[in-house]
């Protein structure tokens, strides 16, 4: 499996100014990583160093003990826990994604 790193530092997100700087996670970790081409969900989830969880129009702002793992399935769990169901843009991962590399990753946690 080809090993991507997801999460950079960052405060400014394709044309959309983060509250503070932060690392992306969940969705916009997934599209980055992968270079989708997908409407941006609503909300996005970013990783701040301070210790204070608020959210706004655009930004959900979570504190460093929520990091995922910085990798597919890290980013892909935290953005169904905390982000919901966007299926067009699961849709698109799992299209550009290798078969036997998602039938691992099902092996890996196959109640998760």
């Amino acid at each position: 499996m080809e090993n991507n790193r997801f999460s950079y530092l960052v405060s400014i997100f394709q044309d959309r100014l983060m509250p503070e700087e932060g690392y992306l996670v969940g969705y916009a970790a997934l599209i980055q990583a992968y270079g989708l081409h997908v409407p941006l969900p609503d909300v996005l989830s970013v990783i701040s160093h301070k210790h204070r969880q608020y959210r706004n129009i655009e930004w959900q702002i979570f504190t460093p003990r929520h990091k995922p793992e910085d990798s597919l399935i890290g980013h892909l769990t935290f953005a169904l826990k905390y982000e919901g169901i966007e299926l067009y843009l699961l849709k698109e991962l799992f299209t550009i994604l290798d078969a036997n590399d998602l039938a691992a990753l099902m092996a890996e946690e196959p109640n998760g």
